[in-house]
């Protein structure tokens, strides 16, 4: 969108933003934090952060998507986690399919903004948020690149799942954690509890069992997670109130 970057002006915010990210559902406070970041700084225009952000979790969410696909059919013949997870990762990837479709095509955002004809401030707010998105949609190697690269952040959380079983001395099948951990991910996120405490945590017992994993230990790999969630969320916060705050308000008054 020509606004050039540091990897310190990514990195920096997003690591604060988890800080935020443990006191409100989701990941919405993290992505809140880090575009008014890059607003204050750039003075990029609204609706261009929050097109950035959107296709930043849309691919995110399709890389997830697609590890959980990939590898459950890699493993089917194997029947590591039986026919259970059909149905989450069908309906899932049936949804991010249908608002994929309505975020890029420029047919389905006149449906949209159709809805909105009755309230002009919307649909112009609506409209200048399209027009950033499809170029995006008229630059398919930028979110090939990003697919690409959320495999491998995929694949690093999926081994932190792992190494931690491992660790409270299980050996289970690293295939069947890149089958149920995107989708215990996806539950998390879901905004329905701060942090994704309990639903991440009541998703890993569920989804786990169907590994042969016991409930307590289930239960304890996914508690493990957040613990080293959190703990970069501290390192976010002191991060936050010793450095980034102070540079914020200065270059905010500026």
């Amino acid at each position: 969108m020509g606004v050039s970057l540091t990897f310190n002006d990514i990195f920096t915010p997003s690591l604060c933003g988890t800080f935020f990210n443990l006191f409100f559902p989701s990941l919405i406070a993290g992505d809140i934090f880090r575009g008014i970041a890059l607003r204050i700084k750039y003075n990029v225009a609204l609706r261009r952060i929050t097109a950035s952000l959107i296709v930043d979790r849309t691919t995110g969410f399709i890389g997830l998507s697609l590890t959980a696909i990939v590898s459950f059919l890699i493993g089917l013949t194997e029947n590591i986690v039986g026919t259970a997870i059909i149905l989450p990762i069908t309906l899932w990837s049936g949804l991010l399919l249908i608002f994929s479709v309505f975020l890029f095509s420029r047919r389905a955002s006149k449906i949209i903004l159709y809805f909105t004809n009755n309230f002009p401030g919307i649909k112009t707010k609506l409209e200048r948020l399209y027009d950033v998105l499809h170029i995006f949609r008229e630059s398919p190697k930028i979110l090939l690149i990003s697919v690409g690269i959320s495999l491998p952040v995929q694949a690093f959380a999926i081994f932190s799942y792992y190494i931690t079983a491992l660790g409270l001395g299980i050996r289970p099948s690293l295939l069947g954690f890149f089958i149920i951990v995107p989708i215990i991910s996806i539950i998390s996120l879901i905004p329905i509890t701060i942090a994704g405490l309990g639903s991440r945590e009541g998703a890993s017992v569920y989804f786990m069992g169907k590994t042969a994993i016991a409930k307590p230990v289930a239960l304890g790999i996914s508690l493990m997670n957040f613990v080293y969630w959190t703990l970069m969320g501290i390192i976010g916060g002191i991060l936050y109130v010793m450095v980034y705050n102070r540079w914020l308000q200065r270059n905010k008054t500026a």
